[in-house]
């Protein structure tokens, strides 16, 4: 058996479930932007283990290996 509601019930029930799906699409695009720098950080750390090991160096700084660094 079901319970009728009144109209603002529902007004209320869906202003709820926007905000909830509003707050799921800014997490989602937070945890993309994570996972894309997750990515890329992994892409160069695959380089930086591929040239060491081609460079047949058996150590490396990873902060410092392949780096370009910035000039002014």
């Amino acid at each position: 058996m079901s319970t009728k509601m009144d109209i603002s019930w529902h007004y209320e029930c869906l202003k709820n479930s926007k905000a909830t799906a509003e707050r799921l699409r800014q997490e989602i695009l937070r945890l993309q932007g994570n996972l894309d720098r997750l990515g890329k950080n992994n892409q160069f750390y695959t380089l930086q283990i591929e040239t060491a090991v081609k460079e047949k160096k058996t150590a490396f700084d990873r902060d410092r290996y392949l780096v370009k660094r910035k000039t002014k």
